[in-house]
């Protein structure tokens, strides 16, 4: 019922594309936090939620945390054992930070499910050759200065790493093991990421998740849930009403 964002990016088809984020949320003021430097093993930044953003819809379409101290990777592998898992879902285009680059964890989703990441390149990744690809004269690849095939010290299969220069002037470094994508359309599902963060910051802060109401799990995943339900919610009330309006003027409102 919502408008596909992507329908008119040239190469996707039909991919579903997400990105995945972790954002950490305040204890309700009866938590009582004991770190693993106490001898506990809550995290010290407070609870972390796992939000997967749909970029097709620009919404947050699932969630899952965890109070414990554990690396943001670590908790999305084991999302992997449930069922309905979105990690699942065959031939999705990821777009994630630099925290969830695992050479070994995505090579293995392209290899069973066809599915691909896109990322910013850390600093200190270790790369052992490059290779020049042409760089087609589309509207789309403006701003992209160099197309590399990398060889990752990490993996045992080639990457891509794409130089574009955004309209400020800003020159990044962007990462993917995805090979059917023009470098723009990587650039552009990149930067929209964050164009979308709209959506992240209206579902944490708007609509309360930002602090937990409880302090058992149940509760604190139930509370990430209804706030996924309000956003949906919003948006499809919003589309109904502004259904002759644009996509934008609803983002918007």
């Amino acid at each position: 019922a919502l408008p596909d964002r992507l329908a008119n990016i040239p190469g996707l088809g039909d991919r579903p594309v997400r990105a995945v984020d972790g954002v950490y949320q305040q204890e309700s003021a009866h938590f009582h936090r004991c770190t693993p430097s106490q001898g506990g093993d809550d995290n010290h930044k407070g609870h972390l939620l796992l939000a997967f953003q749909n970029l097709r819809l620009g919404v947050i379409d699932d969630v899952i945390t965890d109070t414990r101290s554990r690396h943001e990777l670590t908790l999305l592998k084991d999302y992997e054992q449930r069922d309905d898992a979105l990690t699942r879902v065959r031939r999705t285009l990821w777009v994630a930070d630099r925290g969830f680059i695992s050479a070994a964890f995505w090579d293995a989703k392209k290899r069973q499910l066809e599915a691909t990441l896109i990322t910013r390149k850390k600093s200190n990744l270790r790369i052992d050759s490059t290779e020049g690809q042409t760089i087609d004269a589309h509207d789309m690849n403006e701003g992209v200065e160099q197309d590399l095939i990398v060889q990752l010290s990490s993996s045992t299969v080639p990457w891509r790493l794409i130089r574009y220069r955004t309209p400020g002037g800003e020159l990044i470094e962007l990462l993917t093991n995805d090979f059917s994508l023009m470098p723009g359309v990587v650039a552009f599902l990149y930067g929209r990421r964050w164009e979308q963060e709209k959506s992240h910051d209206q579902w944490k802060n708007d609509f309360a998740a930002d602090k937990a109401w409880g302090k058992s799990p149940v509760a604190i995943a139930n509370q990430a849930d209804l706030a996924i339900i309000t956003t949906l919610l919003v948006r499809l009330l919003l589309a109904r009403c502004l259904e002759d309006d644009s996509d934008e003027k609803v983002l918007k409102k």
